[in-house]
């Protein structure tokens, strides 16, 4: 209705009905807009329930027989690396952390968390492995960063990390740390960080720390293929040395 037209209507009917409905037309439009934006949001809403349950449906999926043997092997691999890394370097502990989701935001995007899978320690030191399950990445986020950038990362005196990254240093001094040494399980067909491994030394810098870095590359390659490859080739790996 134009300017002109509501004019002759209050000339015609007088200025009180006119105006009753012209506030009558404002709360019908008002409510129509408010009726489609609720529609659109239901949808929304719709869309993002099916999208967890699905996501649910196929987080619950059930293991076979082989897949649990196959997990039961990796398992028992990873821990006779992390044994020989204790065995080889003289280190205080050794364990290995795997990356994985941990439920959804709604929108399904995955919680970023990670576990220790494995860890063997000396007769001094403490065993953390219970600690650190489904463990927000965030906590680590530096040495994420670190690990996706250049594959390892290698501290010989936590006291330099005071400063620079104080989160960091008050973790790794709640665990006794003096020197630690990461080195990531990178999967090779994407190029994409599976997780770490690491030695943790509790009285210094190891001795041969070339050697340290040599030793955690070797191993992070077998257990990252460990991780990738099928039923067979597990199997292969496994009883080709598991402590070489």
């Amino acid at each position: 209705m134009g300017a002109g037209e509501i004019i002759k209507s209050i000339v015609e009917y007088g200025i009180y009905p006119v105006l009753m409905g012209i506030l009558l037309w404002v709360m019908l439009a008002i409510q129509k807009r408010q009726n489609k934006a609720s529609e659109e949001q239901e949808k929304r809403l719709t869309e993002l329930i099916d999208t967890s349950i699905k996501f649910a449906i196929k987080d619950s999926r059930r293991h076979s027989a082989e897949e649990e043997e196959d997990s039961r092997r990796v398992t028992t691999y990873v821990k006779t690396q992390m044994d020989a890394i204790i065995r080889e370097n003289k280190a205080n502990r050794a364990f290995c952390v795997a990356y994985h989701n941990g439920g959804t935001y709604l929108n399904a995007r995955n919680f970023a968390k990670c576990s220790i899978v494995a860890e063997s320690v000396d007769n001094q030191t403490r065993p953390f492995m219970m600690d650190y399950q489904n463990v927000q990445r965030a906590l680590f986020v530096e040495l994420d960063n670190k690990l996706a950038k250049d594959g390892e990362c290698y501290i010989s005196d936590i006291e330099t990390l005071k400063d620079k990254v104080p989160g960091s240093y008050h973790l790794l001094s709640r665990w006794g740390t003096n020197a630690i040494y990461f080195k990531a399980l990178i999967d090779n067909t994407n190029d994409m960080v599976l997780g770490f491994i690491a030695a943790e030394f509790n009285a210094g810098p190891p001795k041969d720390e070339e050697g340290l870095k040599l030793c955690l590359s070797k191993k992070a390659q077998r257990i990252s293929g460990a991780i990738q490859f099928s039923h067979t080739d597990v199997c292969h790996t496994i009883e080709g040395g598991a402590d070489r």
